[in-house]
């Protein structure tokens, strides 16, 4: 089983599953947002299949790297540290805030919306769902 051969039934489960706890659709705001700066600083939808595509994908896959790793730069307990450090839990936080905005980003350039988004998450659960039940 893999993403595109999904039952409908199945991600229908999936759907009511998630949907009966969370009944605000808070994920089209986040869209919504990412559209409007979109908008705002004119950037390009992106087609996956152009040189100049895969040339933009990156940049937002390099931003989004750069962050994940200003993310991680925000933990201080190493593994070789005798002393517990605390956390600029603001800090963290805010890079957090940031790869999600470049995720959100990335997504619609690549002409997801919040309901693509959905559809192809809850495929995915339930092929990893498959794959841990076939010893995958």
């Amino acid at each position: 089983m893999n993403i595109l051969n999904v039952p409908n039934e199945e991600v229908e489960k999936k759907r009511k599953e998630f949907f009966a706890v969370l009944p605000d659709d808070k994920l089209e705001v986040f869209f919504r947002i990412g559209r409007s700066y979109m908008e705002k600083y004119q950037t390009k939808s992106a087609n996956l299949h152009s040189k100049e595509g895969q040339e933009q994908i990156r940049q937002i896959i390099f931003a989004l790297t750069e962050e994940l790793y200003e993310f991680a730069n925000t933990l201080k307990n190493k593994k070789w540290c005798t002393e517990e450090y605390p956390v600029d839990e603001e800090h963290a936080m805010e890079e957090l805030c940031d790869i999600w905005a470049f995720m959100i980003q990335l997504f619609l350039m690549l002409g997801f919306d919040a309901n693509k988004l959905m559809e192809l998450y809850l495929k995915k659960l339930v092929v990893n769902e498959f794959r841990l039940r076939s010893n995958y």
